[in-house]
């Protein structure tokens, strides 16, 4: 540990960031560990720009005008987030808020202001130097940054980059077509679509497209129109509702039916005009990961629903789900994920599931039953829940891109969207009664989740990278589409696409043989979706119902009903800090034997009683100080990921050392955790005034 200029003990800035704190000045306390980093934006912005190796690039710039389908703008208010903001001192320990304010600032910074604030999908930090490019997923996947970014402005009010919020909502409108669908110009860009069909989002070729405009019906999609469901709540008298129905009824218009209960879309894009029917082509009904895609669309339907009050879009929504399942049984009868033919590459090719779709099943099977009562779609999603957990690793979250019952192909790194996934599904089977799934939540959002988050850049400029995996070809770096402008910065707050189990960075040898090359480190689908599990779990780490609040998760976090300092894992301790009338049940982690909690009012000790593991800390005044207290030990565990060995070491649920040690940006650098001695920040707490209990 170094000393700061006052003589406290502060924590090395990499360090601190990977405990959760990440915006902080230090302050002359006695008796108080601070860390202080005055200098972080400017150490920061510099780190992109060592040890380059290849050109510098500007964001490009449009080719040509811009066309959006509809030229009529409605009148909107900007984005605003009421709320109540506060400076704090908390324990450095992971702060949901804190990590949503840090991906707010990279999801509205890896983006093009001379494309409208066009996202970039795939970011490159193991490229020399570090790069991001515009693709094809762009506008697949822009929808979802819409949706994700509102969400960590409720948790954190972040104002940071609001013309972005603002452009990226003109951008809705202005793309909106007669029907109802969300439609991206081919004009300005050349990459809008592939110049062949794309088994992986089932967009076709161009050449397919007689217009200037196309919708990939699914993915960026389905998420604008949850978008707009936030919007609406927020902007009750803009346009928001009725272009929330425009396109949740436009959906409504593509489908086939099926029988009595089932739907499916006729196709998985759209081009304005294109006439609706059942192709001689059936991709629904040929491949099963196709089918799996609409999935989204389902879960965003009901979304609508439950904020805006459409049940048509939950029957629809369940019809959807009825096909995928129980037709094409994307999730099989004992929940294992059915393996596609166009899923994987290299030996084995025919054998694997792509994780993150058949999650977003599971997702989307839990929504339709709240809405629906549908059971048998519940019964299978908790049947592929458990088999995701089999396919991963439940200790710490690992999760990866693909999974197989048959041949593996080298070591498949975690994709982001599958532990974010598993983190969303776990939160709702837990409110729904399965109380072991607080356990798998907690554990996941702690290590893997909270890992693959990028709260540190110097990693890149620090002279330690071994860049003999990450060779790029000639050519890698056109003006047209790639930028190396402060890439290292922008992406402060992005999860990485394909993590290691102990590296942010991938392992290296991905589709067997030793070949693969490490370059690319984020698909920004993970960035939205790793937004979207940290929203959840911050919202549903607490429970009020009429005077009684439930806390399910021991993190810090600010709300209008108590203030919560956890010191997890430095010791078994957490504090509420009591701001209206409750009654006060604390739910203890696995590991935690009750026999030996403590509880403490105002210094006062207190007697706990219990209804399962949650303690019963009775009714609360306002001003009260509760303490919760607990034996915490370290214990070892010996787990194989991918087909190699780690030891973690962990603290409580908390990973704080793997063996062995990551190669590029190592995960679980968490030594400051075992001291017992804990670290301090500084923050500015926001309580919202917002509230968004149907997303």
């Amino acid at each position: 540990m170094g000393q700061s200029s006052d003589g406290l003990r502060k924590m090395p800035r990499r360090q601190f960031l990977q405990a959760g704190a990440l915006s902080l000045v230090g302050a002359g306390m006695s008796q108080v560990d601070v860390f202080a980093d005055a200098e972080l934006k400017h150490e920061d912005a510099t780190a992109s720009d060592a040890g380059s190796a290849g050109p510098f690039l500007p964001d490009p710039k449009a080719m040509g005008k811009i066309e959006y389908i509809n030229p009529n703008l409605p009148a909107f208010l900007a984005p605003d987030y009421p709320g109540e903001f506060y400076d704090a001192v908390v324990p450095a320990t992971l702060d949901l808020s804190e990590r949503a304010r840090l991906a707010v600032h990279a999801m509205t910074s890896m983006t093009n202001p001379n494309l409208d604030y066009e996202i970039y999908f795939p970011v490159a930090h193991m490229a020399r130097p570090p790069a991001m490019y515009a693709c094809q997923s762009d506008m697949d996947t822009w929808g979802m940054f819409r949706e994700s970014t509102v969400l960590m402005r409720i948790m954190s009010g972040s104002k940071e980059n609001l013309e972005v919020d603002k452009t990226w909502m003109e951008v809705m409108l202005r793309g909106q077509g007669s029907d109802g669908m969300i439609y991206s110009p081919l004009t300005g860009r050349d990459w809008t679509m592939y110049p062949n069909f794309d088994w992986s989002s089932g967009s076709p070729a161009a050449s397919e497209n007689p217009t200037k405009q196309f919708c990939l019906l699914s993915f960026g999609t389905a998420h604008t129109l949850a978008a707009m469901c936030i919007l609406a709540q927020m902007d009750p008298s803009g346009p928001w509702k009725e272009a929330a129905r425009r396109l949740a009824h436009g959906y409504a218009g593509l489908m086939v039916n099926k029988g009595e209960n089932e739907s499916y879309l006729f196709s998985t894009w759209m081009y304005p005009g294109r006439p609706v029917s059942k192709l001689p082509r059936d991709i629904m009904e040929e491949s099963i990961y196709v089918a799996g895609t609409q999935a989204w669309i389902a879960m965003c339907l009901v979304m609508y629903d439950r904020a805006l009050g459409d049940p048509s879009s939950s029957k629809l929504a369940e019809r959807i789900m009825n096909f995928n399942i129980f037709d094409r049984q994307v999730n099989e009868p004992n929940g294992r994920f059915h393996v596609e033919r166009y899923v994987g590459s290299g030996p084995g090719e025919g054998h694997y599931a792509h994780f993150h779709t058949h999650t977003t099943n599971i997702l989307a099977c839990i929504y339709v039953y709240l809405q629906t009562g549908n059971k048998a779609l519940l019964e299978r999603a908790v049947k592929s829940y458990e088999y995701g957990k089999l396919k991963g690793d439940p200790l710490v979250g690992f999760f990866p891109e693909v999974c197989s019952d048959y041949a593996r192909i080298g070591s498949r790194p975690c994709e982001t969207c599958a532990t974010a996934d598993m983190v969303v599904a776990a939160l709702m089977l837990a409110k729904l009664g399965h109380d072991h799934c607080w356990d798998d939540a907690d554990r996941w959002i702690r290590n893997q989740l909270a890992e693959n988050q990028l709260t540190q850049i110097d990693w890149l400029s620090d002279g330690h990278l071994d860049y003999s995996r990450s060779k790029t070809d000639a050519g890698f770096f056109d003006p047209k589409r790639y930028t190396t402008d402060r890439v290292a910065e922008r992406t402060l707050g992005a999860f990485a696409g394909w993590s290691g189990a102990n590296d942010w960075v991938s392992a290296e040898d991905w589709e067997g043989g030793n070949r693969e090359n490490i370059v690319s480190t984020v698909q920004n689908c993970c960035t939205a979706d790793g937004s979207r599990a940290l929203f959840a779990a911050w919202r549903d780490m607490l429970s009020y119902d009429q005077g009684a609040l439930k806390v399910n998760l021991l993190f810090n976090r600010a709300s209008k009903w108590v203030e919560i300092d956890s010191y997890l894992p430095y010791m078994g301790r957490v504090e509420f800090r009591v701001k209206e009338p409750i009654k006060l049940a604390v739910r203890l982690p696995e590991w935690v034997n009750p026999g030996e909690a403590r509880c403490e009012v105002g210094g006062s000790v207190r007697e706990l009683t219990y209804e399962g593991r949650y303690a019963q800390v009775g009714q609360r005044e306002r001003g009260e100080t509760v303490v919760v207290s607990f034996p915490i030990s370290e214990r070892t565990e010996r787990r194989n990921i991918e087909g190699s060995d780690y030891t973690f070491v962990l603290r409580g649920n908390d990973v704080v050392s793997v063996d062995p040690a990551g190669k590029y940006l190592p995960l679980y650098q968490r030594t400051y955790y075992r001291s017992g001695r804990p670290l301090y920040a500084k923050v500015t707490r926001f309580v919202s005034s917002q509230e968004f209990p149907w997303w």
